[in-house]
């Protein structure tokens, strides 16, 4: 398991979580944006509520890198607040 997040203190309270219940996860502190130059490819990508973070100009970019990154085949789930974000996708 892999999990991304811009946030410092998002990352440590994961770490934390998953030391509790003993789960692997390498943490990467950056910006998933960037997933767009990665050569992983994942079988299921989560979004927790980022989609509705994310400014709406950048938004295409954001969803660019999700589909970059999964694999054909593989599952995306998105976890959002906002109904206008389902739009997008």
């Amino acid at each position: 398991m892999t999990a991304i997040d811009l946030s410092e203190t998002a990352i440590a309270g994961g770490r934390r979580k998953a030391r509790e219940r003993g789960v692997a996860v390498r943490w990467i502190v950056g910006n998933a944006a960037a997933l767009l130059d990665s050569d992983e490819r994942f079988g299921a990508v989560l979004d927790c509520g980022l989609l509705d973070c994310c400014p709406i100009d950048l938004r295409p970019t954001y969803l660019a890198a999700l589909q970059h990154v999964w694999r054909p085949g593989g599952r995306v789930f998105l976890l959002e607040l906002d109904a206008r974000s389902a739009e997008l996708v």
